[in-house]
């Protein structure tokens, strides 16, 4: 198929940041487009669960070096409902939704399709992990509703989907059928090449690292009950968005509890341009995450040579094992107890190798991971 117009629908996008990953991602996507692709997208002008309008100009396309950008106000949905119309002119080849839930940028345009607009075009869906079963398990009535409703439409056989992983298609395919056409290619990022070379770490207690939104998916509770048994002395850094006030207000909670010899600094949102520094100087990251279809803080972790500490929910069980960091049995408080004893007692020195190796297991992630562009790949399934 001709791919020359791209239009993505997304929340959010940069200057963006609290939502964390999938706005990189998007970001990324746009940058590493192919050459004779042009990308609108359309977005919103607010940060996530932000009122407050980002620096941006609203409602008006803003030349971009790969296209345009639309920063839309969304306090009214008429008004919305015709800015969404207004991109069926000029039609792209490809609508990019990134998110199957979400009101405005999901669910109304894949209504709109139905009804006939971007007649033509090739409509690419990416769930994001919205169709595990962790992320079901959130709000399940609701989804299951809106899953039914797609289905009745008939709109599954008008669809492509991405799947940032072969696990994420298997599970587009338990919910859509065994006959969902699928394009799986992992996300994008703008990290690089090469891991970050790893200097001596300063004296004093281990440092460790939880990144991401503060939300009960993400496990930062688990973390902490674990640190109420360590033996050693660590100071934990909390980094993200207050997503969740009552998860926040339980992990606050809980570090209350915690012995003298561990730590815990709440530092709130961390904003992109300063992950790498934060990352950088942690001994581990920690994250007892129940699902990530892709996980780009993990990613952004090995780029700057920082070991990684999750359970087997991830697709980056692999990487970890060979080198990358700590792939933990499960989510249960005592099981990451003695699996963070057991790291702590390696000592200095061994802190630092695990970080050369992080580095190491990252290079040769991207080497085997490097594929073609999704529109690329798209291109290729529906010739």
């Amino acid at each position: 198929m001709r791919v020359e117009r791209v239009l993505v629908l997304v929340a959010h996008f940069p200057p963006a940041f609290l939502g964390g990953g999938p706005i990189r991602t998007l970001d990324a996507f746009v940058r590493a487009a192919p050459g004779d692709v042009s990308v609108d997208v359309l977005t919103s002008d607010r940060d996530l669960h932000q009122s407050v309008q980002l620096r941006v100009a609203s409602d008006q396309w803003i030349e971009s070096e790969h296209g345009r950008i639309k920063y839309a106000s969304v306090g009214s949905l008429s008004g919305f409902l015709r800015t969404l119309l207004g991109t069926s002119r000029p039609r792209p080849d490809v609508v990019y939704v990134n998110s199957f839930f979400h009101p405005l940028f999901s669910i109304l345009p894949w209504l709109l399709l139905r009804l006939g607009c971007w007649r033509g075009a090739t409509f690419l869906l990416a769930p994001r992990g919205e169709f595990g079963h962790e992320a079901l398990a959130i709000k399940t009535t609701k989804k299951m509703a809106v899953i039914r409703l797609f289905k009745l439409l008939r709109l599954p056989r008008r669809v492509v989907w991405h799947a940032s992983t072969e696990a994420e298609a298997v599970s587009i395919r338990r919910v859509m059928g065994e006959d969902a056409r699928i394009v799986v290619r992992r996300d994008d990022t703008d990290l690089p090449d090469t891991a970050r070379a790893v200097v001596a770490r300063e004296p004093g207690p281990f440092r460790l690292v939880h990144l991401g939104r503060l939300v009960p998916i993400k496990g930062l509770d688990v973390l902490l009950v674990a640190l109420r048994e360590v033996n050693s002395p660590v100071v934990l850094d909390v980094y993200g968005p207050f997503e969740d006030p009552g998860h926040v207000d339980l992990c606050r909670s809980l570090a209350t509890r915690l012995p003298p010899h561990v730590r815990v600094n709440v530092a709130g949102p961390v904003r992109p341009e300063e992950v790498e520094g934060v990352l950088a100087a942690a001994d581990l990251m920690a994250m007892p995450t129940r699902q990530e279809s892709f996980g780009h803080v993990i990613a952004e972790a090995l780029s700057a040579s920082c070991p990684v500490m999750i359970p087997d929910t991830t697709p980056w069980t692999d990487v970890l094992r060979a080198g990358g960091g700590v792939v933990v049995e499960d989510r249960e408080p005592t099981t990451w107890t003695r699996a963070l004893d057991d790291y702590l007692a390696a000592g200095p020195d061994a802190w630092t190798e695990r970080r050369q190796l992080a580095g190491a297991a990252y290079d040769k992630w991207v080497v085997e991971s490097a594929d073609a562009h999704v529109v690329e790949k798209l291109r290729a399934l529906t010739r």
